[in-house]
Order: structure tokens, then sequence, then C-alpha cells
């Protein structure tokens, strides 16, 4: 899914489950009734939901990259 959006994205987990959300948060916004689609304020709350678990996933991925990167320093 994300080589169809944008060739040139990372293809890191953290990539990868928000993209996969925010396909889930579309799908329920495009539901052909009124009913089936989450409010203006939900959907809302779920993007934001969605940026801050992707910056908590960022930094963790980014501090185990500095950690990983630290150690091969190390033995060198």
């Amino acid at each position: 899914m994300l080589d169809t959006l944008d060739p040139k994205l990372e293809k890191t987990p953290a990539a990868i489950g928000i993209m996969e959300r925010i396909a889930e948060l579309s799908f329920a916004c495009s539901a052909p009734t009124k009913g089936d689609r989450p409010s203006m304020r939900k959907a809302a709350e779920v993007l934001w939901d969605i940026r801050k678990d992707y910056l908590a996933a960022d930094q963790r991925e980014g501090s185990m990259m500095t950690a990983k990167s630290a150690s091969t320093n190390r033995r060198k």
C-alpha cells in the first residue's frame, strides 16, 4: 500500500501501522449511510491519536537506531 501512495516512503513498522489506520478511517468515513460514518469530531480524535502514536513509535525506532549505531561504533 505504501508504494501506491509514495514509493519513496520508508517502510518502517510505524509508517505501515499508521497507513493501515488511516486507510481504516477513510473507509469508515466513506460509508454509504450517515449512521455508519464517524462524526467529524470522532474522525478528528482518531487522527490525533494516530499522530500521537506515530510520533511515539517514530521516537522509539529512532532511539533503537541510535543505540544500534552507538554499539556498532564502540566495536570499531
